[in-house]
């Protein structure tokens, strides 16, 4: 996953995509450090188009993937919500609120 970031390889978004919820990258319902990792990864190669994605990463469990997802849709979007001190969690349901109210992207 820090290859594929660091080479900023596009081509390799949908496997990104697709390993984000395999059974490997969990231990039973706990989600593991990987699936951040994949995160912050996308929220640098990812095109506009996939708000909603990353927009679908803010109602997770893992909590540990709100920063990297909210990263993503400011780059996407030019758009900051929120103070920059603010808690994820805060910025998490202005996002999400955000979103539904442009649902068009």
């Amino acid at each position: 996953v820090d290859v594929i970031s660091d080479l900023k390889d596009s081509k390799s978004k949908n496997i990104l995509w697709q390993k984000l919820n395999s059974k490997e990258n969990f231990r039973g319902k706990q989600s593991l450090w990987i699936r951040r990792k994949i995160v912050e990864s996308l929220a640098q190669i990812e095109d506009k188009g996939s708000e909603q994605k990353f927009g679908a990463l803010l109602s997770d469990r893992d909590e540990s993937l709100y920063p990297a997802a909210i990263k993503a849709l400011e780059r996407l979007t030019q758009q900051k919500l929120g103070r920059q001190d603010e808690a994820p969690k805060l910025k998490r349901l202005q996002w999400q609120a955000w979103l539904r109210q442009n649902s068009t992207l």
